[in-house]
């Protein structure tokens, strides 16, 4: 079995962020409000130490690996549904796949195929579960695709954005982050509104003055909360835009890292110049937001953190991490590598023996 970082290790070297909206804490800090949207400033993150996640309030679940229609390289987004797990396999077009588990681990099947026919996706570059339980597969070269609890085919819905989120409103609208190939109505625009036959109704964030269509690094998602509304997020963009139930952006919040927030002049081409992601700050992943309370994964000049934010208490904490963050659970982050190693914590009898008869990719899910 390969070797990890190990849960210890996990939590281990957790540290303390500055406070926010002008109260002092670990470091300096500040927050300004205007017209409903909020700057929270970072003048610098003080490392020191602070209490761990509670592993205890987290299900350790190994996936299994015994069904190739499940078998995982990279996991790029985890959705917890109706006693199942949604993971959308994400690392090279020809393997992607949306592989579904049980609650324990165990592997069901996958929705959907790749290829070129009307059931079948290009590409897959984002799913999401509608209200009436759907699993919709966006395809961002044409189609957006819909399939039962069952993978059973219930049909496409043609569309010309192109896309690298979606999601779908409980008035049967669209909220779609804009891909930078877009050549619709909505290319000015990195965020937009659409009806349920995905007919461009408004643009909701515009692009940035400066914006390179080889930006490569981030993921955009929608994240729900147990209200209806959502967290999106751009790339190399730390605005956290907070959309309501009609599709409407209500607030954004923008986190501030000062010196050390990505150069709009420096946002391409980031494969080719590796020394300027160890110089800056920018989020990394999907956002979550719920009653002032904000998780994220933070890429800190090249070192993956956690980080919690609650503006209620006016606290904010990170928490060092080689695991990467690929959904929300009950409010609180699932976190997944590729391999678990034994003897981090106590484990059942039976959970062990399967740990040494091979890999498995690895979730931790709030419970």
């Amino acid at each position: 079995m390969k070797s990890i970082t190990s849960l210890r290790s996990l939590y281990a070297g957790a540290f303390c962020l500055a406070a926010v909206l002008g109260i002092q804490s670990c470091g300096n800090s500040s927050s300004a409000v205007d017209d409903g949207n909020e700057v929270i400033v970072f003048d610098d993150l003080d490392i020191e130490a602070h209490d761990q996640l509670n592993l205890e309030d987290y299900d350790i679940i190994l996936l299994s690996s015994d069904n190739e229609d499940c078998l995982l390289r990279w996991n790029s987004k985890t959705v917890v549904h109706d006693g199942c797990i949604y993971i959308m396999d994400g690392m090279r077009a020809p393997e992607k796949k949306l592989a579904v588990f049980d609650l324990q681990g165990n592997a069901i099947g996958s929705i959907g195929t790749r290829g070129q026919g009307p059931e079948e996706y290009v590409m897959m570059t984002d799913f999401f579960i509608s209200d009436d339980g759907s699993i919709n597969i966006c395809d961002p070269s044409n189609k957006i695709l819909k399939y039962d609890a069952e993978g059973n085919f219930l049909g496409s819905t043609p569309i010309n954005i192109k896309n690298n989120a979606i999601t779908r409103l409980s008035n049967g609208n669209y909220v779609i982050g804009v891909a930078r190939w877009d050549s619709t109505e909505a290319e000015p625009y990195t965020l937009v509104l659409a009806d349920s036959s995905f007919n461009f109704i408004e643009g909701l964030t515009p692009k940035p003055e400066f914006y390179d269509a080889n930006i490569i690094a981030g993921k955009t998602e929608f994240v729900r909360n147990s209200k209806g509304e959502y967290a999106y997020n751009g790339d190399l963009n730390n605005d956290i835009n907070i959309i309501g139930k009609d599709g409407k952006i209500n607030k954004t919040i923008t986190l501030d890292f000062g010196s050390q927030n990505f150069p709009d002049a420096e946002k391409a081409n980031l494969y080719d110049n590796f020394e300027r992601m160890i110089k800056y700050r920018y989020i990394k992943g999907p956002v979550y937001y719920e009653d002032g309370d904000i998780w994220f994964e933070l890429n800190d000049k090249n070192v993956g953190r956690w980080v919690h934010i609650n503006t209620a208490d006016k606290s904010a904490q990170a928490y060092e991490s080689k695991w990467q963050i690929v959904g929300y659970h009950n409010g609180y982050p699932i976190i997944t590598n590729e391999n678990y190693e034994a003897g981090d914590f106590t484990v059942s009898d039976s959970l062990e023996q399967k740990i040494e008869e091979g890999d498995y990719h690895i979730l931790a899910i709030h419970k």
